[in-house]
């Protein structure tokens, strides 16, 4: 798969992180997370294509992170409903 563009948000004084658009790459993501000793709080969805919403499950099922799409919350299985 081609790259997509992610961002890792990060709060140095709470150790929580946001992701968006969390891709192809979960391995990675955990490896970051880890390294920055850091706690996934929330995923960032900036639309429902397959390409953004991906990791959505295993990284909700790892982290128990809330899901935001469009200024609300989703439910994890309109994730799996992707445009």
């Amino acid at each position: 798969m081609p790259p997509s563009k992610q961002y890792l948000i990060v709060d140095d004084n709470t150790h929580f992180a946001a992701i968006v658009d969390p891709t192809w790459e979960l391995e990675t993501i955990e490896i970051f997370l880890k390294k920055l000793d850091v706690h996934l709080e929330m995923i960032l969805l900036t639309h429902s294509h397959f390409d953004h919403v991906n990791l959505v499950q295993p990284l909700v099922k790892k982290y128990k992170s809330q899901v935001l799409k469009n200024r609300t919350f989703c439910n994890i299985s309109d994730a799996k409903k992707s445009e």
